[in-house]
Formats: C-alpha cells, sequence, structure tokens
C-alpha cells in the first residue's frame, strides 16, 4: 500500500495576503504579520493608514464641524492602531512607519486646534478639535 505524501497529510493553512502600506518598504507589512496579533496585522493597518489619511486630507470646514467623527472618533482611532503598531514593529521598520505618518500628521495639526477640555496625559490626536 502505497503512503501518502506528508504535504497531503498536513491541514491546509489559510495564510491571508501581506498587504502592502503605502509609503513604506514590503518589509513592514511582513513584519506586522510576523507579530501575529489580530489587531495589528498588514491588512488591519492599512486600512488605519488609509482612515489616518481620508481624515487628514478632510478640509478644514469638516473637521471644525459641530459633533463630527472626523476628527473626534474616526482620525484618532486610526492613529492610535497606526501607534500601536508603531511602538510593536521593530526600531528600524517603526521608523520607516513613523516617516511616513509624519507629513500627514502635521497637516491634522495644522488643520485642527487644541482641545482644553481633554485629558492632557493621552495622545495629542486625542487632544484636537476643529477650528471653529
Amino acid at each position: 500500500m502505497p503512503r501518502k505524501r506528508p504535504a497531503r497529510l498536513r491541514r491546509v493553512q489559510e495564510i491571508a495576503p501581506v498587504v502592502r502600506i503605502p509609503g513604506v518598504s514590503p518589509r513592514v507589512a511582513r513584519a506586522l504579520d510576523r507579530l501575529e496579533l489580530p489587531e495589528l496585522n498588514s491588512q488591519e493597518i492599512a486600512v488605519a493608514y488609509r482612515q489616518w489619511i481620508t481624515v487628514c486630507q478632510q478640509p478644514r470646514r469638516t473637521l471644525s464641524r459641530e459633533h463630527n467623527d472626523w476628527s473626534g472618533l474616526i482620525g484618532p482611532v486610526a492613529r492610535d492602531q497606526l501607534e500601536r503598531a508603531i511602538q510593536a514593529l521593530p526600531p528600524q521598520l517603526s521608523r520607516q512607519l513613523q516617516a511616513a505618518l509624519t507629513p500627514w500628521d502635521q497637516r491634522f495639526l495644522e488643520k485642527t486646534l487644541p482641545d482644553p477640555t481633554r485629558n492632557p496625559s493621552g495622545p495629542w490626536w486625542w487632544q484636537r478639535q476643529g477650528v471653529r
């Protein structure tokens, strides 16, 4: 009786494709996937990166509307996730991601003002409000 090849016996594993994050090398995405943290895989970070860029591209008048989710929720949550990725990556790769985010962070800072009612011990992106 012929034996089955080892490849046929092994369970087929679904491997999620590595998603390229704009502005950084593919090594960053591969390193994120190697972390094996579901909230920090390359797909989730690419989505958060696109959300942060979308928020930063909004005009001032959109970011300054009352009860807007762009500067009050969507942007800060996406930036939180990106910051967790920066902290989890090795130094060289985290610098690449930080460098890709720096121009967008600057745009967000230019379009918003400090919010004195927010907790000063939190990250800077949670302490901003739209220009009124």
